[in-house]
């Protein structure tokens, strides 16, 4: 017979239940030797695989699997967190050497069946927290995932004060929020010198290669620099709302990343160098102009009077990530910027920015709904 435990009710496929809360805290207490003990692996195995042998999914409703799921997650987060720390302690040792492989990851991968780049993952994750324990307590509660953690880490190892601020944020259990909070951290602690370097260092690093998977698809994947994608992106959106509108037309409904797809063959048809010509072509009748890109940046106010951002202030094109200010000024020749200027509170102003004069920013304003 399967069981299913949710909150504290017991129940089971013929309906017998009975409240199980109430005791839950005394029955591990009694196996452990007292509220002081501590519960043996061997003893966490045992629960862990009792509970998977009669779980059934399918006794459950909608609405209560959705508040399982979480619930899960804050165990596996757990059961990660020890598991990274424990394997730091053998990254730590030579012992892995001592077995043959050529690092601690290939080892972990070699012993967990996961790929060599999750375990490397893992251990540097564990790596990081050792010098960061209100991160650490808080992955090891199942508060927040391995992702949040690293990114966590990764934006306090550039400034130290960000770290409350920022599980505060991963609190919410939104991490794209927790991604463009540490990227706009990341972004304040650099200088203008470090911002040209690190797009420098981004841009070494760009690619474009494709593959074709075990069924015939063609996969495209590719890496560019913030920088050099931003002027693409919303030209990108643009294409992939049209091609959503049209398919609505059209009667057809795709996922968001079919319209894309198809939007960014378009855009790749439309500039396709067309065949050499020939003598016996014509001239062409209307000459070729080049088209601007469209860039929509989000700034905090006072960066833009200002013309460069500090600690806690927002300047990110919007879809791609954090820039400087100086780079879009920088841009203004090569494409059309359009401004959404937020006073750290609500989006309060709608800009298109012009070339600036004498190096002041400039835009002709329009005032918006906050909000909007």
């Amino acid at each position: 017979m399967s069981a299913v435990t949710l909150g504290g009710e017991l129940r089971t496929e013929s309906g017998d239940g009975g409240l199980v809360d109430g005791w839950v805290d005394g029955l591990v207490d009694s196996l452990v030797g007292g509220a002081g003990g501590v519960v043996s692996l061997a003893l966490m195995e045992a629960v862990v695989a009792r509970f998977c042998a009669g779980f059934d999914p399918g006794l459950l409703t909608a609405s209560e699997a959705s508040a399982v799921v979480p619930r899960l997650s804050v165990v596996e987060r757990q059961i990660t967190a020890a598991r990274g720390s424990t394997a730091r302690r053998v990254d730590g040792s030579s012992v892995w050497k001592h077995r043959g492989f050529r690092s601690s990851a290939e080892w972990m991968a070699a012993t967990t069946g996961d790929a060599v780049s999750a375990s490397a993952g893992l251990l540097a994750a564990a790596r990081q927290l050792e010098s960061l324990p209100a991160t650490a307590e808080a992955f090891a509660a199942g508060a927040v995932s391995l992702q949040a953690a690293r990114e966590i880490a990764g934006a306090v190892a550039v400034d130290p004060t960000a770290e409350a601020g920022l599980l505060a944020v991963a609190a919410k259990g939104d991490h794209r929020q927790l991604v463009d909070s540490a990227a706009r951290v990341r972004q304040a602690a650099r200088s203008a010198e470090d911002e040209t370097a690190r797009h420098a260092r981004l841009r070494a690093r760009r690619f474009a290669r494709t593959r074709t998977d075990a069924d015939g698809l063609v996969v495209l994947h590719a890496g560019f620099a913030p920088k050099d994608w931003a002027p693409f992106a919303a030209r990108l959106q643009r294409a992939t709302d049209a091609e959503f509108a049209r398919a609505r037309r059209e009667g057809r409904r795709d996922s968001p990343d079919a319209y894309a797809a198809d939007a960014l063959l378009a855009m790749l048809a439309t500039t396709t160098h067309p065949p050499a010509p020939t003598a016996d072509d014509p001239p062409p009748t209307v000459p070729a102009v080049p088209v601007k890109a469209e860039v929509l940046v989000l700034v905090d106010a006072i960066s833009l009077q200002r013309g460069y951002a500090r600690g806690g202030e927002r300047c990110e094109i919007v879809g791609v990530g954090p820039v400087s200010v100086e780079w879009v000024r920088e841009l203004l020749p090569e494409a059309i910027v359009h401004a959404l200027v937020h006073d750290g509170v609500d989006i309060t102003t709608y800009a298109p920015i012009r070339k600036p004069r004498a190096g002041r920013v400039g835009s002709s304003e329009k005032r918006v709904a906050p909000g909007r």
